[in-house]
């Protein structure tokens, strides 16, 4: 009896000491699995700082590299004497660092009465000529549109006495060597002079 008791107490110790092992072994193995999921999740977060990185680092090279298109002054206008078709200019160049392709441009020009607000509005019938080019960088160009009709002396005497401004106006279309679209809006009065221009508050707009 004595010997049977032993040899009970030996076998359930040896079935507690095979429990435990199994245990062990399916703890370890978590363990494992656990630290796995965590070094794959560490690598995958490292790999999506390091994309967003990339990304952002290109994104900031296109930014610095790009073309960049704008009108930078209004030329003298041609014609613009009672009863002819007066002719307005301005100078466009490009600022950024590489070409400016599939270049078009459109522009227009309006009389507005002093206090009224000025809007951008383009006819059906567009006055401007649309022209397709590249500039390169550094590169000016001239764009010209004409008044749409003879200009009288009365409206010439109110543009110096500054009851009336003439507006000049227009959009550019480019596209950068990164092949991504861009608009420029632009906008300019006529000074009382008659001769030269300033700045519009509003239209002159850029992407990025």
């Amino acid at each position: 009896i004595a010997a049977y008791r032993q040899l009970k107490t030996m076998r359930d110790q040896l079935q507690q000491m095979k429990a435990a092992s199994a245990q062990a072994k399916i703890d370890t193995a978590a363990s494992i699995l656990a630290q796995q999921k965590i070094a794959q999740q560490s690598i995958a977060i490292s790999q999506q700082n390091f994309q967003k990185s990339l990304e952002a680092g290109s994104e900031q090279i296109r930014l610095d590299q790009r073309a960049w298109l704008g009108a930078v002054e209004m030329r003298v206008p041609i014609d613009l004497e009672a009863g002819k078709v007066a002719k307005f200019g301005v100078i466009v160049t490009n600022t950024g660092k590489t070409p400016a392709i599939h270049f078009t441009s459109f522009s227009r020009a309006i009389v507005v009465k002093k206090g009224d607000r000025f809007h951008a509005t383009y006819a059906k019938r567009i006055t401007g000529v649309a022209s397709t080019t590249v500039l390169q960088p550094g590169m000016k160009i001239e764009i010209w549109n004409a008044f749409g009709r003879p200009i009288t002396q009365s409206e010439i005497d109110t543009l110096k006495a500054g009851d009336y401004s003439i507006y000049i106006f227009g959009t550019l279309n480019y596209q950068d060597i990164f092949k991504r679209s861009h608009r420029t809006h632009f906008c300019m009065t006529l000074r009382p002079d008659l001769k030269t221009g300033d700045s519009c508050e509003t239209y002159n707009e850029v992407d990025e």
